[in-house]
């Protein structure tokens, strides 16, 4: 069985409009998992900036994550051949 619950409220540290995370609760038999999802982002300007820029980051850390992974398989390749 799937449920939601609104763990906690949190303000915009920008605008002070409050924003909900919510926990994803998971029933399965007696046994109750709780995972707390993504916190809502706010839809104010400097909001937006700073998940544009965090976003950008965190998309560059991914594709040089990628790019060390692909540069070590063929590392490897050459040093079987």
């Amino acid at each position: 069985m799937l449920e939601t619950e609104v763990a906690e409220s949190v303000k915009c540290k920008f605008c002070g409009r409050n924003l909900k995370q919510e926990k994803l609760i998971i029933i399965i038999g007696d046994i109750e998992t709780k995972i707390n999802r993504e916190l809502e982002r706010c839809n104010c300007i400097q909001v937006k900036e700073f998940w544009k820029l965090h976003d950008y980051k965190k998309r560059k850390e991914i594709e040089l994550q990628e790019k060390r992974e692909k540069d070590r398989r063929i590392n490897m390749l050459y040093e079987k051949s």
